[in-house]
């Protein structure tokens, strides 16, 4: 605690001079930028631990539709992301920075999702994949990361955000 109080004195003290300074005409400005920060930050927090609780996936679950497909998402390329062979799902994609690769997936079959991470594509915001309704997880390692799951049901599945 000592060091965490050492690390944000500068800047509380830093901030609190330059409204001070500012005089109080702009204080009402500051302080309501302030207060919308930290709403917004408040909400992105909740989403996020939401997500990784699995609790978003409940309630994704509740609102998919009859046809929709286990883990079903948007960027499909037919000819060389999805080939089943003795009753196995081989599923290969590549890491981007910034967000998961997408998929389609069959219920009742098992699924080898193979994603291929450059270095330069892992970083804080994706360096691991949570997938709470199979109690999987993988932290992504340059070169080939191999996740395997059996989707039971037809559901929406979302992917859940590792943070560092």
């Amino acid at each position: 605690m000592f060091f965490f109080a050492l690390g944000t004195i500068p800047l509380m003290l830093g901030f609190g001079s330059i409204v001070a300074g500012l005089g109080k005409h702009f204080t009402k400005q500051v302080l309501k930028c302030g207060a919308i920060l930290v709403v917004v930050m408040g909400l992105s927090m909740m989403s996020q631990g939401t997500a990784l609780s699995g609790m978003s996936s409940q309630i994704n679950t509740l609102f998919s539709a009859n046809g929709e497909t286990a883990v079903k998402t948007s960027d499909r390329n037919d000819s060389d992301t999805d080939i089943e062979k003795d009753g196995i799902q081989y599923v290969s994609s590549t890491l981007e920075s910034g967000h998961y690769p997408d998929i389609t997936v069959k219920a009742g079959t098992p699924v080898k999702w193979t994603i291929h991470a450059e270095k330069s594509s892992i970083n804080g915001c994706n360096y691991k994949i949570l997938l709470p309704d199979f109690d999987t997880e993988c932290v992504f390692e340059e070169g080939d990361n191999t996740i395997e799951f059996t989707p039971k049901k037809l559901v929406s599945i979302p992917i859940a955000v590792g943070w560092a």
